[in-house]
């Protein structure tokens, strides 16, 4: 169960990468894939930052000071996410 998980997770990053790749060919391969595994990393930790626990979303709220620690998933994932594409592209030119 866990093999055909793994190697299904690992055949949709792949596929994801070519798709990737097809979208914005100044990336190459090899950055496609980079910046899949970049965006399931942030995705994992974005998500669990966006989504809190009852207990710390209503300390966010009633804290203005911890105000910042609030984060709308897809503005932010969006805006890092084409940061990093623009960093990869950026790096295959050196």
């Amino acid at each position: 169960m866990v093999r055909t998980y793994k190697l299904s997770a690992l055949a949709a990053a792949h596929d994801l990468a070519e798709t990737m790749g097809a979208v914005v060919p100044e990336l190459g391969a090899e950055a496609a894939g980079e910046l899949v595994a970049m965006a399931m990393a942030l995705a994992q930790s974005l998500w669990q930052i966006a989504n809190p626990p009852a207990t710390l979303a209503k300390l966010y709220r009633e804290d203005r000071r911890l105000a910042h620690a609030r984060v709308d998933f897809v503005p932010r994932m969006t805006r890092l996410l084409h940061a990093s594409i623009l960093g990869l592209i950026a790096a295959q030119d050196r």
